[in-house]
């Protein structure tokens, strides 16, 4: 809940299993920034924290400040009109991206008087003294100390994702002295965050997209499969010319959002299918042949058949208005809440962004000559375009001795926390571990990385630090379909959608997931 003064946290327990060993709390935060854990902790993805982490822990989630719960108090400070105005900015869907037009300048500047006037907005309806003003990670890490002495601890153990790793680090820099545990899973840049810059995030893209050609060349059930990496690529480009102008529909997501793969949506695929290779590279490449194909639709199912599929999400497209809630209704546009996020980033900036036309498109051809999907990498800032620049966001330094070290986990490549950050930051906090998990992907999913997993119970357990640059194999294969029976045939949306036993791969994976889950289980 929240008044023009205060602010009133939601928090969630999930109990420890084991309460022979009890070892305390840890409090979780799974990233974002904003992102709110407490409909997921209740449900599967706490169990499988419990797993990852031990049953021996309470597991505590919390809705940081800005997020889901605290925005939908509307009897104070917020109403109808806010909430239609002001939460939808981050994820705000645009007609087209720069690439698909030839005046880049004039859509730039179409996009930039939206920002303005969104934030012309939200600001005149909360006023100089509105929430926004104290969401930022500096306040998110006092929110934490708050919780840490609300649960009677001298001491946080603490398991951040994602954007967690800031917060994170930002904790243990305010309050070294505070840290019982810590442990930092596919991390941000701390030091580059707070200027805004985000050119080391997409360093891995490129690399990521080379590992997606070799393998759609390595495996004949890849749908645009090709007898060599070179080739695919060239077909991939291909198919992108083509759905420049020669849009497509199907249905590529979950059953509560629609996506037509135009060219829009297609660059934000070739980012986010990264995010989780092993259904990604399959999803992407089903998709990309839909394109090719002239796909005019997939074969009419109930919406409550659809499997959700992970490798897409409500993010996905590139400055795109194309995601509809309800595929009957083409008026009825998806929008999620996410101001907690947009000021968040917006506010840990040193000095706001700049709304200067030229040092957008300044901007936008250093990440296109960096990166295929520029847009997904200027929409994360862009948005702050006419907000006031906090008064007094923490400038650092980060770092300093703590308690106890911190152990830092990454990926080998990640799409947008790659594994120099994480290098980066350890070495701020001397006496920290890094563990690698060889592989693609954002964030290395403990449970099905069992080295990873050992190391973060042993640390959690008894303060074990494994060697800094500690590696651990990918145990997770690239789940590409096999060919399926008459029109469903391989790579098809149908068959892509429906990945049941008759994956081997798939089938091997699950299993081989569920036996470590028995023997790791506390």
């Amino acid at each position: 809940s929240c008044t023009d003064r205060k602010v009133t946290l939601a928090l969630l327990r999930r109990r420890a299993l084991n309460t022979t060993d009890y070892k305390g709390p840890i409090v979780h935060n799974l990233g974002g920034p904003g992102a709110d854990p407490l409909q997921l902790m209740p449900f599967d993805y706490g169990a499988g924290l419990h797993l990852e982490l031990g049953h021996d822990h309470d597991l505590i989630a919390w809705d940081p400040r800005g997020g889901e719960q605290l925005f939908q108090c509307s009897s104070s400070l917020f109403d109808d009109l806010l909430t239609t105005t002001c939460q939808g900015i981050y994820r705000s869907r645009h007609p087209g991206v720069p690439g698909q037009y030839e005046d880049h300048a004039a859509f730039l500047n179409e996009y930039r008087r939206y920002h303005l006037i969104e934030s012309a907005s939200c600001e005149d309806l909360m006023g100089a003294r509105g929430i926004q003003r104290y969401i930022s990670t500096w306040h998110h890490a006092h929110d934490l100390h708050s919780i840490m002495e609300a649960l009677g601890q001298s001491r946080i153990r603490f398991h951040g994702i994602s954007w967690g790793t800031a917060l994170g680090n930002y904790f243990a820099t305010l309050f070294p002295d505070k840290v019982e545990r810590m442990i930092l899973n596919s991390n941000i840049d701390i030091s580059l965050w707070t200027t805004g810059s985000l050119s080391s995030d997409f360093s891995d893209v490129e690399k990521i997209l080379s590992r997606f050609f070799e393998e759609c060349a390595g495996s004949s059930y890849c749908p645009i499969h090709e007898p060599t990496a070179e080739a695919v690529e060239a077909r991939y480009e291909n198919i992108m010319q083509l759905a420049r102008f020669n849009s497509t529909h199907a249905e590529l997501t979950a059953n509560w959002l629609i996506e037509p793969p135009l060219y829009s949506t297609l660059i934000g695929m070739t980012h986010r299918m990264m995010y989780r290779p092993e259904y990604g590279f399959p999803g992407f490449a089903a998709a990309l042949l839909a394109v090719e194909d002239s796909a005019v639709r997939m074969a009419a199912t109930p919406e409550s058949n659809l499997i959700a599929q992970e490798w897409t999400t409500r993010d996905d497209p590139d400055f795109d208005d194309n995601s509809y809630q309800d595929p009957h209704n083409p008026d009825h546009r998806y929008v999620f809440p996410n101001s907690g996020e947009e000021y968040t980033r917006c506010n840990d900036i040193v000095g706001g962004v700049s709304s200067n036309l030229d040092e957008m498109l300044e901007n936008f051809e250093d990440a296109s000559e960096r990166h295929r999907a520029p847009g997904v990498e200027l929409q994360f800032h862009w948005p702050c375009q006419g907000k006031p620049a906090s008064k007094s966001p923490f400038t650092g330094p980060f770092g300093g001795k703590t308690s106890h070290p911190i152990l830092y986990i990454n990926t080998r490549l990640d799409p947008i926390t790659p594994l120099v950050h994480a290098e980066r930051n350890a070495k701020l906090f001397p006496g920290s571990g890094l563990v690698i998990a060889e592989g693609m992907g954002h964030t290395v999913y403990l449970g099905r990385n069992q080295c990873a997993m050992e190391h973060a119970r042993q640390y959690l357990q008894d303060g074990t630090m494994p060697e800094f640059g500690t590696t651990c194999a990918n145990e997770l294969p690239i789940l590409w379909p096999p060919p399926g029976n008459g029109e469903s045939g391989p790579g098809t949306l149908e068959n892509m959608a429906r990945r049941d036993s008759k994956s081997e791969a798939l089938d091997k994976a699950s299993a081989d997931w569920e036996e470590k889950m028995r023997r790791f289980a506390w």
